[in-house]
């Protein structure tokens, strides 16, 4: 049986997204894999969570190596995201040294293996060769991600910014392009459903009062089913 699932999926291009915010981890990571797993593949990067969110919320991944520490969210809480939202997607944990407790929490929580950042080369490479081939083994067409209705997913947006979001915040919690959210936004705001402003470069929206009563209503239809 094994050797059947191997053979459809034989030189199929594996699908990488490394999450972690120093470039020079990247290279390392990148070399490693090519050096020591032996297959084809392509290798996305992202130096934060919410890019890390967006880009799998746009793109399907086989594996994602995500750093435990990144500068704007926990790992922790972008590996709740990827499990919930990319169940097919296979993570592996980046530590660093003596953060043995982390590795064994992120394993309860949906990680199939951790590397720590001071191990040799060839036992990273190890691992990612073993992980490498679970996923050749278990592979399977991804799973869609759900559409939304219109209406959840105002509802969505209008929850996020209660208390004032930027646009790429929005974006990684709702799980939509930056050329959807431009349009739910433009028409939030000149129904006076949300307000923007500019914060520097940033442009920060809020849900206004009559946002507040609207998502209100959202979710009162919600619990009805009717949405």
């Amino acid at each position: 049986m094994r050797s059947e699932v191997n053979d459809g999926v034989k030189g199929r291009v594996l699908r990488i997204l490394c999450i972690d915010d120093n470039p020079d981890d990247h290279v390392i990571l990148e070399k490693i894999f090519k050096d020591y797993v032996g297959r084809p593949f392509v290798f996305d990067k992202a130096m934060n969570g919410f890019e890390a969110l967006r880009k799998i919320s746009e793109n399907f991944y086989d594996l994602v190596l995500l750093d435990y520490v990144l500068p704007d969210i926990d790992g922790l809480q972008v590996l709740e995201e990827i499990v919930k939202k990319r169940p097919d997607t296979f993570v592996v944990l980046i530590t660093g040294m003596g953060s043995e407790k982390v590795a064994v929490s992120a394993l309860k929580k949906g990680v199939v293996e951790y590397i720590s950042k001071d191990e040799e080369p060839d036992v990273i490479g190890k691992k990612l060769s073993e992980v490498a081939d679970l996923i050749d083994l278990t592979w399977k067409p991804p799973t869609p991600v759900s559409r939304r209705d219109r209406v959840t997913i105002i509802g969505d947006i209008l929850e996020a910014g209660m208390k004032g979001v930027g646009k790429t915040k929005l974006v990684a919690l709702t799980n939509l392009n930056f050329k959807r959210m431009e349009k739910y936004l433009d028409a939030l705001v000149k129904s006076g459903y949300m307000v923007s402003w500019k914060r520097g470069r940033k442009t920060i929206y809020r849900t206004t009062e009559k946002g507040v009563n609207a998502l209100k209503m959202i979710k009162e239809l919600q619990k009805l089913f009717i949405v």
